[in-house]
């Protein structure tokens, strides 16, 4: 822990100092802006409950997202903004949480739940999809064309995110991601078409859990260059680009940018590279 906030605190202090801006952080200056978004402004969570449920189901899904948020908060940092939670009624009682998804229009941040009503708190807390959800507002919306690298993301990151709250060891977290991403392999064996050409077949064929498990391999192959490398996790990455560049990152090149200005090299946009442009075949080789 004292390691982490060591290197954290180096970072925002290097980039306080500022950098000698090249060409390419030029063309996106729009919104790669080199000034701290920190605010001592207390971020609050509204809550909005669109079906009818009785004050003990709200209480308890209250309680679930407030946990869920305090393990998000552990793990990659604290949000820079409102969080508004929306619940509804799911006619799908056979899972706590049937479905999810993030709205972020006109910077208003929002997550949408659709759960049993009668699911307990610890029904509700064991689901992976608040994590994986939560996962997606730590970085900006960035459209259809990069959803394996947005929704590899929160794949990668919600159950680290379930490390916190004690449902992943280190260990079994390995475990399961070698297991699932070797097995999302089995559909990016394309030697010609590149990842995000092969994920995008795949997401129009309905085929979302390989993209979403492909998409984690990006990141989990990432953070083990970050280990070996520098001696650091991802999340220790996003806990000091949260308050400087997530206010003002809007696309998939500036979010690049600000993890590659932080941590001093170009790791991020040299793999993005590969996985927009090389035979998707052997992107995955980098995983094995």
């Amino acid at each position: 822990m004292i390691r982490q906030v060591a290197f954290i605190t180096s970072l925002l202090l290097l980039f306080s100092c500022g950098n000698q801006a090249n060409s390419e952080q030029e063309s996106a200056e729009e919104d790669h802006q080199q000034n701290s978004s920190t605010s001592s402004y207390q971020h609050e969570v509204f809550w909005n409950h669109q079906d009818e449920f009785t004050t003990e189901q709200e209480d308890t899904l209250k309680l679930w997202i407030e946990d869920v948020k305090t393990a998000t908060e552990n793990t990659l940092g604290v949000y820079p903004f409102d969080m508004h939670i929306f619940f509804y009624k799911s006619k799908n009682r056979n899972r706590p949480v049937s479905f999810g998804h993030t709205s972020r229009k006109n910077d208003v941040n929002e997550i949408h739940f659709y759960v049993n009503p009668q699911a307990s708190f610890e029904e509700l807390r064991s689901d992976w999809t608040a994590p994986h959800e939560m996962s997606h507002l730590a970085i900006p919306f960035l459209g259809k064309k990069y959803k394996w690298f947005s929704e590899g993301f929160a794949t990668y990151l919600s159950r680290r995110i379930m490390i916190d709250m004690g449902y992943f060891t280190e260990a079994s977290f390995d475990s399961m991601y070698v297991h699932r991403i070797t097995e999302a392999a089995a559909y990016y064996s394309n030697p010609v078409k590149s990842f995000a050409e092969v994920s995008k077949e795949l997401f129009d064929n309905y085929k979302y859990s390989a993209v979403y498990w492909g998409g984690a391999g990006f990141f989990y192959t990432v953070d083990k260059q970050l280990q070996e490398k520098h001696d650091m996790r991802f999340e220790d990455l996003l806990k000091a680009y949260l308050p400087v560049y997530r206010l003002k990152n809007k696309r998939l090149k500036s979010v690049v940018f600000s993890f590659d200005e932080l941590l001093g090299e170009p790791l991020f946009k040299e793999m993005v590279d590969r996985y927009e442009t090389e035979p998707a075949l052997s992107v995955l080789e980098l995983f094995r």
